[in-house]
């Protein structure tokens, strides 16, 4: 129980906003990506079906370019190097 106060004390008592703007400015694409999830979950379920029907009516060649980028795109994000744990600096 005392780690959960240690968390929440540390949250609420040593929060510096100011940090804010070095936190978007280093993680800034993640925050740029996670916003643009978090806002494609309020658009109204007929953009989604329209979105669908759009995709469904590329030609297979386009649909397979598409597999291709998205295959790249992921095998680059999981082959990036992974960022040391802060604390082993010290």
């Amino acid at each position: 129980m005392s780690v959960v106060y240690a968390v929440l004390n540390q949250i609420f008592t040593a929060f510096h906003p100011e940090l804010a703007f070095d936190f978007l400015e280093g993680y800034a694409p993640v925050v740029f990506l996670m916003a643009i999830g978090y806002l494609l979950h309020f658009l109204p379920s007929s953009t989604e079906r329209w979105a669908v029907k759009q995709l469904s009516e590329f030609p297979l060649p386009v649909k397979a370019a598409l597999i291709v980028l998205f295959a790249a795109l992921v095998m680059q994000v999981k082959s990036s190097d992974v960022q040391p744990f802060i604390y082993f600096d010290f």
